[in-house]
């Protein structure tokens, strides 16, 4: 029998992801670009570690494209807001 898993990908800094109604997951997977768009990147992304960190062995993150600095500032080029914009903004870097 396989343990429920729940799998999340391409938040963007938007969400961290949901769970299904009815029972909650025994693992998560979070695949990457979780940052580098989106007006809560830097929330996002604590939330993710600190989930790493409370339940290692349920919870797995795949990074992204996006989570490649030299692709955050790509971003930032392009007019958006990479993390890297979004970290200077939020610590008044």
């Amino acid at each position: 029998r396989r343990s429920p898993s729940g799998v999340s990908g391409d938040s963007s800094g938007s969400s961290a992801g949901a769970a299904e109604p009815g029972q909650p997951p025994v693992s998560y997977v979070f695949n990457g670009d979780w940052v580098d768009r989106g007006r809560h990147q830097l929330e996002v992304i604590v939330l993710l570690f600190s989930l790493k960190v409370l339940y290692p062995n349920s919870v797995w993150l795949n990074r992204g494209n996006h989570e490649d600095a030299g692709q955050n500032l790509k971003t930032s080029r392009k007019g958006s807001l990479g993390f890297d914009k979004a970290c200077e903004a939020q610590f008044d870097a």
